[in-house]
């Protein structure tokens, strides 16, 4: 088994305390993953910017720095611009990367603890949350923990690479 997996294989139930209450918390399945992903990308897309002016910004802020585009490159922002607009959502979709990062965020970290617990505890709410991990540094601690928790503070980094 790779040294990137054995986490998975090894990571069981164990306790976990927030806000002056104790929780059993299980590994993230699948499902849970695919909450996760949801929830961030529900928060990347109610943070970004309409298209149109995103595209214009960047337009502006080239020849304000005196490197404009060219016609060809600025017709391909507005069009891409103008196609992202005109999605459901009226926003790009969020890549995989931004998506991924809002782990490291306050909000992102908060979503991510609610969705654990709340199968550990029904009862669970957001506000919960909210309160007992109030500012980065209490941020940091949990996401320590919830690490050590799934064994990847096990993981040598130094055998971890990006081809497995």
């Amino acid at each position: 088994m790779s040294d990137q997996l054995e986490f998975a294989a090894v990571a069981g139930p164990g306790v976990f305390e927030l806000g002056g209450r104790t929780f059993v918390v299980s590994p993230l399945t699948p499902a849970d993953f695919t909450a996760v992903h949801a929830e961030f990308r529900r928060q990347c897309l109610a943070e970004a910017k309409d298209p149109l002016t995103l595209a214009n910004e960047r337009i502006s802020a080239a020849e304000k720095a005196g490197t404009p585009f060219s016609p060809t490159v600025v017709n391909a922002m507005v069009t891409a611009a103008m196609s992202a607009a005109a999605r459901k959502e009226g926003k790009s979709e969020p890549s995989d990367g931004e998506v991924a990062a809002r782990l490291h965020t306050l909000d992102g970290c908060r979503a991510m603890v609610w969705l654990r617990l709340l199968k550990a505890d029904p009862s669970v709410t957001r506000e919960f949350v909210s309160k007992a991990i109030p500012d980065e540094q209490a941020k940091a601690a949990v996401l320590i923990r919830l690490a050590e928790l799934d064994g990847l503070a096990k993981i040598d980094p130094k055998k971890v690479t990006a081809s497995g």
